[in-house]
């Protein structure tokens, strides 16, 4: 089998790429693709977000939505909205990830840090809010765990990276 000079390139590159890195981004993509099969679930079936209404309300989704048939419409809009939003901002830290953090840009680690951040600090406070916690709840703060990981594995690679002007 010949190897091309593309292909010889390609291997030079990643082997030049420290391990740390090379995990990371896939550990970050990792996580970040749960956020957009998340979001899909949401927005495909928003009634499974109904669980935190029921607990802080105290009343079963079923009987409020029978009684109040437009509030409940309006409220399966919303969750319907957010499973969207989670598709949108998930894509985009899979996409960062899987690009320029895995090619050491040194501006993506802090875009992944924030996003990563707001993506799943925002549900965590709403799950402590309704006091819905339970296992998707608990992935919550394992994956922003392990994304805190990987950057903080990764920080030293890219605090020297030079600022590049347009």
């Amino acid at each position: 089998m010949m190897t091309t000079a593309v292909d010889a390139s390609a291997r030079a590159r990643e082997t030049s790429v420290p391990a740390r890195l090379r995990h990371a981004w896939k550990v970050i993509a990792t996580v970040d693709v749960g956020i957009v099969v998340y979001g899909l679930m949401a927005a495909w079936n928003p009634s499974v977000l109904t669980a935190g209404f029921e607990t802080y309300t105290g009343t079963v989704w079923a009987e409020f939505a029978a009684r109040e048939e437009l509030a409940a419409d309006f409220i399966v809009h919303g969750f319907r909205l957010l499973g969207i939003f989670n598709v949108a901002i998930g894509l985009t830290l899979v996409i960062v990830a899987a690009t320029a953090f895995r090619h050491a840009q040194w501006w993506s680690w802090s875009v992944l840090l924030i996003g990563n951040t707001l993506a799943f600090g925002g549900p965590i406070v709403y799950d402590q809010v309704v006091g819905a916690i339970g296992v998707f709840e608990i992935l919550e703060y394992v994956g922003l765990f392990a994304v805190y990981a990987a950057l903080a594995a990764t920080a030293p690679l890219l605090r020297d990276q030079p600022v590049a002007l347009p």
